[in-house]
């Protein structure tokens, strides 16, 4: 039972809709104000018009389903990955995958201030504490294992982002994003031949997402600048 619901037997879907609808009909509707828009893809940010705080603070006290803790700390890691409008990392991960706004994003250079890097690393943080919850009880979960080498990369822990992805290559969903996690690794350790192998390898991808993040990110490694097409 969660708020007086029986949710027992219904779809994640079906769920979250259950949890919303009993916060939304229980709050003053002036304090929130946000469609109950519901998405498949758990790595699609839930209720766009609420923001990372009022998620957790609407939701996760109530329901702290993986679907939700995952598209809260993708939430994060975006926010953080945004910090002060800037663009500092060079590479795209595999987290980015489902960030059609950042696409066509050129990097740049422009260094983060102190308070810009203390937002950053904050919002990193609680993305890290929810996705390593998710995998505290689903070890076998490749998308939020994924995310979290992702974050280790942005918080510059690359030989825990290394170990963390070792179960991907194992996996044939997975594989693949394991892949372009460690060439971007090995591209950070400068280890710059390795990395260009790695990045042309997946170029030849039949996942067309990977084929475009690494043909990317060779691009930034060869010092070329391009963007999406």
């Amino acid at each position: 039972m969660l708020l007086g619901c029986q949710l027992h037997g219904q779809t994640t879907e079906k769920r979250l809709e259950v949890v919303l609808k009993k916060l939304y009909d229980a709050a003053d509707n002036r304090t929130i104000r946000c469609p109950m828009l519901f998405k498949k893809n758990a790595t699609a940010p839930l209720l766009p018009n609420m923001g990372a705080t009022m998620l957790k603070k609407y939701i996760l006290d109530f329901y702290r389903g993986s679907e939700v803790l995952n598209d809260l700390s993708v939430m994060l890691t975006h926010r953080a990955m945004d910090a002060g409008g800037k663009t500092v990392d060079k590479f795209l991960l595999p987290l980015e995958m489902d960030a059609d706004f950042r696409i066509a994003q050129l990097r740049a250079a422009e260094p983060l201030n102190a308070t810009e890097r203390q937002a950053r690393e904050r919002d990193l943080a609680q993305a890290l504490f929810y996705a390593n919850e998710v995998l505290s009880t689903d070890t076998g979960n490749g998308l939020t294992r994924t995310n979290i080498s992702t974050i280790l990369i942005l918080k510059n822990k690359l030989l825990e982002a290394q170990k963390n992805s070792l179960p991907l290559l194992k996996s044939p969903r997975y594989r693949q994003e394991g892949q372009l996690l460690n060439a971007i690794i090995d591209a950070l350790n400068g280890q710059k031949d390795k990395a260009k192998q790695a990045f042309s390898d997946l170029i030849l991808s039949k996942n067309t997402r990977i084929k475009l993040w690494a043909t990317y990110n060779r691009s930034v490694l060869l010092g070329e600048k391009q963007l999406l097409q």
